[in-house]
């Protein structure tokens, strides 16, 4: 979802800085895209170049990221956007079904306190890097030829439900995946196969001959 945190200002001077990130992730961890834009014109749009921390992590640790803020940005109270979105990643003002936006406030030009005076310098924080995203279950073989079984692979040690849906919207199969899914009962045709770990959903299709 959205929130404006707007009413909570930090002081950002120009030059080098330094942000912390963290997920909360209810139980499984997957990989989110982070970005982070400062409105430096402060003429109400986030504009590329002002784009100033892009990556992504599966990380439920604290991260870091490093950015500059240009000589050019105005001084004075401006509008910061930190966006998290799973999966893929984001634009400045998008809508999407996993992740969460939060604005906030910055003042350009204030010198910002010490790191030793934050609960930063007493914790484990990782640089924020990129890295592929881990939760991608694959199914084979398809289309499923002479056999009754669909093997899943890419679950990453999770425990997944999966529903199985027609080609008209039906669920013809449920239960637990156990690195394969017996499909004998279904009839030839096309497929839809939801997983889902009770905290995000994957959706592949397969085709039974």
């Amino acid at each position: 979802g959205y929130k404006d945190y707007t009413a909570l200002s930090a002081s950002l001077p120009y030059g080098s800085n330094t942000i912390y990130i963290s997920t909360g992730f209810a139980s499984s961890s997957y990989t989110e895209y982070w970005k982070i834009w400062i409105d430096y014109n402060k003429n109400g749009t986030f504009e590329s170049s002002e784009l100033m921390v892009s990556g992504s992590s599966s990380s439920s640790g604290t991260l870091s990221a490093g950015f500059t803020v240009p000589a050019t940005a105005t001084a004075g109270a401006t509008r910061m956007r930190v966006s998290m979105k799973y999966n893929s990643a984001q634009t400045a003002c998008e809508t999407f079904s996993y992740g969460e936006v939060e604005d906030y406030t910055v003042v350009v030009g204030q010198s910002s306190a010490s790191l030793a005076n934050t609960n930063y310098a007493y914790q484990q924080v990782d640089a924020m890097g990129n890295e592929p995203n881990i939760f991608d279950p694959s199914l084979y073989p398809n289309p499923v030829v002479n056999g009754n079984r669909l093997t899943i692979s890419g679950q990453d040690n999770r425990t997944l439900n999966y529903e199985i849906f027609n080609s008209v919207g039906f669920q013809v199969a449920n239960g637990k995946v156990n690195n394969e899914i017996n499909v004998a009962s279904l009839k030839s045709g096309t497929y839809i196969i939801k997983f889902n770990d009770g905290q995000k959903e994957i959706i592949k299709k397969f085709i039974k001959l």
